[in-house]
């Protein structure tokens, strides 16, 4: 992690992401409604997307 100095070196992305997702994926209610219903999609999706 970085400081606010910068004293401390980056981490690379790709240690960062899969706790990123594995986070993500747990707390998500969305995602995690989907899963369990066996959606391939998230309803309303495309209404959210910006």
């Amino acid at each position: 992690m970085l400081t606010r100095n910068g004293s401390a070196t980056p981490t690379e992305p790709a240690k960062l992401i899969p706790p990123m997702i594995k986070r993500f994926m747990a707390t998500d209610r969305v995602f995690a409604k989907s899963r369990r219903n066996g959606a391939h999609s998230v309803p309303g999706a495309a209404e959210r997307s910006g």
